[in-house]
């Protein structure tokens, strides 16, 4: 019987010492939970962050393309222009050959007047 008591005192003594490390897992591992859990909302947050940035990455990609689209409208936009421009000067310089011709012509015209005004004026002192 000795034995018996002396072996349920171990025994008692081992369940005592094996409810106190219970508890303690049982502390450990609602502090492994809480750790979880805060892991799992940082993650959680940083997913809501990167989706944000790829809706927002998605927007831009439209935006650029917009823009892109308008740079190549106006190039070519531009491209009709220079070619009027390039016609206008083409004609300018016609017109400025006109011009000079008929500056050449006047001028030849105002000699022959002035040559003619002469003559009248020389037969005019004769008569």
């Amino acid at each position: 019987m000795e034995q018996i008591r002396a072996r349920v005192e171990v025994l008692e003594s081992e369940i005592g010492r094996l409810r106190g490390e219970s508890a303690g897992t049982r502390v450990l591992a609602a502090e492994a939970d809480r750790e979880v859990s805060s892991a799992s909302e940082a993650l959680r947050a940083h997913v809501g962050g990167l989706n944000a940035l790829r809706q927002t990455q998605v927007e831009q990609s439209g935006t650029l393309r917009e823009i892109a689209n308008a740079v190549g409208a106006l190039a070519v936009g531009q491209h009709g222009l220079t070619e009027r421009v390039d016609k206008v000067e083409g004609r300018l310089g016609t017109l400025e050959g006109k011009v000079d011709a008929l500056v050449s012509g006047q001028q030849a015209q105002n000699e022959m007047l002035a040559g003619l005004t002469t003559a009248i004026q020389r037969l005019s002192e004769r008569g």
